[in-house]
């Protein structure tokens, strides 16, 4: 078997690379100050669940791709930029599945909802020559993150099943 870094950043390299590709597999887009959303026609499983997969793509203007990394690989501070995120804990280092865990708590200000809390796994993958730098999270298999922490009172699992960066170089930033 794959380690779990391997099968995480293959499986975000097929969406992002393919699958968003190609136009068929997608809902016509939305843009809204400068930012691009798109929701795949088809539902994938997720948690048990069939959902869309979303697809962003923004542009972080006279950020080079290494800062744009560096801000979103620091999950631990993701709380002192992210107004939803209420705390990102470090779980440790899975060098066996060659992965970092975290356990995350989000939150809706002003929202009638629970907080939502995920244990998830973070891999990265940095080119510095072509400066493409891929970073992907997901909540499968995250049974060895659950037993290093117990949940929040009052909070409810998430299932985050893939989110995936893709940072570039852009004419004007990344």
């Amino acid at each position: 078997a794959l380690p779990l870094r391997t099968s995480l950043l293959d499986a975000a390299h097929d969406r992002v690379n393919n699958f968003y590709k190609d136009s068929q597999n997608l809902d016509d887009p939305k843009q809204q100050a400068g930012v691009v959303f798109r929701l795949s026609k088809d539902d994938k499983e997720c948690g048990g669940d069939g959902v869309p997969l979303s697809f962003i793509e923004y542009d972080v203007d006279g950020v080079r791709p290494i800062d744009v990394f560096n801000v979103l690989s620091d999950a631990h501070n993701q709380p002192s930029w992210d107004e939803h995120c209420a705390k990102m804990d470090p779980l440790g280092d899975f060098t066996q599945v060659q992965a970092k865990g975290f356990a995350g708590l989000f939150v809706a200000p002003g929202a009638p909802v629970s907080g939502r809390e995920g244990y998830e796994w973070m891999v990265a993958e940095a080119n510095f020559t072509t400066e493409e730098f891929w970073l992907v999270m997901s909540t499968y298999n995250n049974n060895d993150l659950k037993q290093k922490r117990p949940f929040d009172s009052g909070s409810v699992e998430m299932q985050n099943c893939m989110a995936a960066y893709k940072i570039t170089q852009t004419d004007t930033g990344s």
